[in-house]
């Protein structure tokens, strides 16, 4: 698959509150949640991934993604306790390209065909108005869930900027502009792991796929 021309927000700095560690650096299949996570969104221009909590520890577990040092542009948020918002924000200021996505970091499986399919629905990330899309914003949906990545317009950002870190969250941010849903069939746009329960469940279902014939 071509690259995506679009950058991706990659919110790494939460606190894993819910998590007996913190989830980023997690093993799935041998790797850091967000190693796994980096590589995926890779099929992006760009990977900005915004860090917080235990900053320096998930940046050395995404550099082992393999991902080239061009390609990843780490923002550290010295402001990641006021919410995820504050971090959405400072990855804002590094978007460069027409289009973006944004995602969290804890979905392990945002694989390049949900990029891509996104990115279709603004001419592969090259539309240079939100207007010739109809949108300034495609949210991905699962089963009436909301879901990531988002794909979002530049003309979000210098609003989303002028807002203070407690105005979130982005959906509220989003809802001044035209969104346009994305049904989906992929379930993995909805599919995060935030607690133990969640790692135990997801590491047996990979278990119970590899013993598939």
């Amino acid at each position: 698959m071509k690259p995506i021309e679009c950058d991706c927000v990659l919110l790494a700095a939460g606190l894993s509150s819910r998590s007996s560690e913190h989830k980023l650096l997690r093993e799935i299949d041998g790797e850091p949640l967000v190693a796994r996570s980096v590589r995926n969104a890779a099929v992006c221009r760009r990977v900005i991934l915004v860090t917080g909590h235990q900053a320096d520890a998930v940046l050395t577990a995404a550099l082992a993604s393999g991902v080239s040092s061009s390609k990843l542009t780490p923002v550290h948020n010295a402001d990641f306790e006021n919410g995820m918002f504050s971090s959405v924000q400072a990855g804002l200021r590094e978007v460069s390209s027409r289009w973006f996505f944004v995602a969290p970091a804890d979905l392990p499986d945002l694989h390049a065909g949900i990029f891509g399919d996104l990115a279709a629905r603004s001419g592969d990330g090259r539309r240079s108005s939100e207007h010739e899309s109809g949108a300034a914003a495609f949210v991905p949906v699962w089963n009436g869930r909301r879901g990531h990545p988002v794909l979002i317009h530049q003309s979000v950002i210098d609003h989303a900027l002028s807002l203070r870190s407690d105005e979130g969250p982005m959906r509220r941010v989003l809802s001044r502009f035209p969104v346009e849903v994305v049904e989906t069939h992929r379930e993995e746009v909805v599919l995060d792991l935030d607690s133990d329960e969640d790692f135990e469940r997801y590491r047996s279902k990979i278990a119970d796929q590899s013993e598939s014939p």
